[in-house]
């Protein structure tokens, strides 16, 4: 959980000190995991200029839809489109973070 990967990158900070570009990144992206499998999302995907978040509960997507701050836009009962923010470049790995990091607030924020 969420918690144990909390520890995980204390404990790594600890033995090692500041973490390498790469494991911050692999720790953001298991963060993202673990986030969408608390909101019962079955897959996270890009299409063209939009995040799609995919999930079996209509009722579930529904609920996430309402509940959060974003744009977020429900076209079905089980896809919710998130606009990628335009600003900035994501071509750099600086950018890629900031991506991953903007799809963790719309997981978070709810």
């Amino acid at each position: 959980d969420q918690s144990q990967l909390q520890d995980v990158r204390e404990e790594m900070l600890d033995r090692f000190g500041p973490l390498p570009a790469p494991v911050d990144t692999l720790l953001l992206l298991k963060e993202l995991q673990l986030l969408a499998r608390e909101i019962k999302l079955d897959s996270i995907r890009i299409e063209g200029q939009f995040f799609v978040l995919t999930g079996k509960s209509a009722r579930n997507m529904k609920l996430l839809n309402r509940l959060s701050p974003h744009d977020l836009r429900l076209v079905d009962k089980h896809n919710i489109y998130v606009p990628i923010p335009t600003e900035g470049s994501f071509d750099t790995p600086e950018g890629q973070t900031l991506l991953l990091l903007f799809l963790k607030s719309v997981l978070q924020d709810r």
